[in-house]
């Protein structure tokens, strides 16, 4: 079966079957040729739409970007970084627990992300007091409010707007112009969901993150990889719909969002076959 004829196929599927009707878009790039570029709702393949949790895949790529211009590091801890509006108990828990989602808090009740999007203000400074469950590091938990720390942490280590930042060191180089990333009352974008990216975009996203692609050489010092983040081996952890961290590379590779959004790349492999 060539490309062509999957994708014919997938086409057909979406178009028929009423379990794909939810489907808005299939974007499907073969080598470096787009073989397929369908639109199936109101909303066309280049015009931006919330997509969700794939927010937090894009926020650990500009972790990754502050980590290689030296302007972040994965163990500096949140008491250094956010100073007196941090708890004491909170003080010692590092970007990369919040990257890994392993920081120990309590994420449900008054500190779910939903309740906290219903204040005035002091989204980050009310998540920050979130009870512990758990030593960081040693427990994995879905954690909303823990990306949106890590946006905190990530625009006060930069001392820059990080929508700024991500159009100047991530979107712009990427061809990605139309981005809009809503933000709290406080002014900071949210680390947890509902950027708006197009299905273009994703792809551009995802063509990025991949082992073998790296960030575009002008919007670097020099050409280097944005980092992998792994797993620390003991911390249990349940299934998660949108990792907000690259895991080690194995085909598929996925930037996962509520209902489906996201990109999905299987590198080297040719339609039809396995493996």
């Amino acid at each position: 079966m060539t490309v062509e004829d999957a994708v014919a196929e997938a086409d057909a599927r979406i178009r028929r079957e009423p379990e794909l009707a939810h489907t808005e878009h299939l974007v499907v790039e073969h080598g470096n040729r787009t073989v397929a570029a369908y639109a199936y709702g109101r909303r066309a393949v280049d015009e931006p739409g919330d997509v969700f949790s794939v927010t937090k895949s894009v926020l650990s790529t500009l972790v990754g970007c502050a980590v290689n211009d030296g302007r972040l590091e994965l163990g500096a801890a949140l008491g250094e970084l956010l100073g007196a509006m941090v708890p004491e108990g909170a003080r010692q828990t590092t970007v990369r627990h919040l990257l890994t989602m392993t920081g120990g808090t309590d994420p449900s009740g008054d500190h779910d992300i939903d309740a906290v999007m219903q204040l005035p203000k002091g989204w980050t400074r009310t998540l920050l007091t979130a009870p512990r469950l758990s030593p960081p590091g040693t427990r994995f938990r879905y954690d909303n409010g823990a990306t949106h720390v890590l946006a905190a942490c990530l625009a006060r280590a930069l001392d820059e707007d990080l929508e700024e930042y991500a159009r100047r060191r991530l979107f712009g180089p990427l061809g990605i112009t139309r981005a809009h990333w809503p933000r709290d009352p406080d002014g900071l974008p949210y680390g947890f969901g509902q950027l708006r990216l197009s299905a273009l975009d994703l792809l551009a996203l995802g063509r990025l993150n991949t082992s073998e692609q790296q960030v575009p050489a002008e919007s670097l010092t020099a050409r280097q990889r944005l980092p992998t983040l792994t797993w620390p081996g003991n911390v249990p952890r349940a299934p998660v719909r949108a990792p907000p961290t690259r895991v080690p590379p194995r085909p598929p590779r996925t930037g996962r969002g509520q209902g489906g959004t996201g990109p999905c790349r299987y590198p080297g492999r040719e339609a039809g076959r396995s493996g």
